[in-house]
């Protein structure tokens, strides 16, 4: 057998009962199920409150923080970045594919365009977001081809470039390519 030594202990106390001493105050400590909760006072409470808010701003760091015009040149500087960075990539490879919709969320329109490629060197899958903005006109067929024309111009996507692309079944959409003869 195993443990032989555990096993004599275990044979020893097997028939007494140990008595695990409760502690002296254990009664005064348990609450009782209809005890009425103590009230705090209106003064605690805002002197909690007001402690809570001086140790949250202690708390942050003393870095100053960039005015609304720096902030707005620093976005735009990423921005011309990573368009930049699209457009090299998007000038890289022979075939493309797009993706265009329009969708509703909280009674405002959207239409977004994407493209979509397969990398020439090491066949890796990629995909950018071209184009999500605001539709607020009509959702007509010049319109919609409109702004996609735009965003194909913009990103220097030619027609002989673009392999296809995929669209919702709706007749807005079918008009819109066939009329720009992209269909």
């Amino acid at each position: 057998r195993k443990h032989t030594d555990t096993f004599s202990k275990f044979e020893a106390t097997k028939g007494k009962k140990q008595i695990i001493a409760e502690p002296s105050n254990f009664a005064s400590t348990q609450l009782k199920l209809f005890e009425k909760p103590q009230s705090v006072s209106t003064d605690l409470v805002n002197k909690l409150v007001i402690n809570y808010i001086v140790k949250l701003v202690e708390g942050l760091s003393e870095k100053k923080h960039c005015d609304r015009k720096t902030l707005k040149s620093k976005l735009e500087a990423a921005r011309s970045t990573v368009i930049g960075h699209v457009k090299e990539e998007l000038a890289k490879t022979k075939y493309v594919c797009t993706a265009a919709d329009i969708w509703s969320a909280q009674n405002k329109s959207y239409l977004g365009v994407t493209v979509h490629f397969i990398d020439d060197k090491n066949f890796e899958r990629k995909s950018f977001v071209l184009c999500c903005k605001p539709f607020k006109v009509f959702h007509s067929f010049d319109k919609i081809a409109g702004v996609i024309n735009e965003v194909h111009t913009f990103y220097d996507l030619k027609i002989n470039k673009i392999s296809g692309t995929v669209t919702v079944n709706a007749r807005n959409f079918s008009k819109a390519f066939n009329v720009q003869g992209w269909a």
